[in-house]
């Protein structure tokens, strides 16, 4: 479902013509769906924008992280969404949900560089956000949102996706 489509004139001059916005639910529950949905939809639509398979296998691992994150620390609904850039290219990806606590989530993306005092937390909890992070070289963020098929405020974490070019 498309939730969003911007004609040239609402860019900036130098912006494609078109920017899309889809978005799929992400069932609730039991964490294993989820991730197997994440999983399913970022690999059709990176296969079909001609992605090659290691790309794909790491877009892959990163969204179902995000999507177990989703389930097991936030609040439902949850959903995947996909901006793309013209009609095919998929450039950016994340999992949104209901929850507001994008402070927490923001600083372990931010911090997510292994020194010797952040493993010893990280044996507990976060060692997702650092392979996000690294998977991501460092091409993500948390930050705050509306979830599309409810229209509620929420957070969102998200990624470059493989073949995105620089992400300001």
């Amino acid at each position: 479902m498309t939730v969003a489509e911007m004609p040239r004139e609402a860019h900036h001059p130098a912006a494609p013509a078109l920017c899309r916005v889809r978005a799929w639910p992400l069932p609730i529950g039991a964490a294993h769906h989820a991730e197997r949905t994440a999983r399913r939809i970022i690999r059709r639509v990176l296969e079909g924008s001609g992605a090659g398979r290691d790309e794909v296998v790491e877009a892959e691992t990163v969204v179902a992280e995000l999507a177990v994150n989703a389930v097991q620390h936030a609040v439902p609904p949850y959903e995947l969404r996909v901006v793309f850039v013209g009609r095919l290219w998929p450039v950016w990806c994340d999992v949104a949900d209901s929850s507001a606590d994008v402070e927490r989530v923001g600083r372990r993306l931010r911090n997510a560089v292994m020194s010797g005092d952040a493993v010893s937390e990280l044996t507990v909890r976060g060692r997702g956000l650092v392979m996000v992070n690294g998977l991501s070289a460092g091409r993500c963020a948390a930050y705050l949102t509306t979830v599309c098929h409810t229209r509620t405020a929420g957070k969102a974490v998200g990624f470059a996706l493989p073949g995105a070019g620089p992400i300001a």
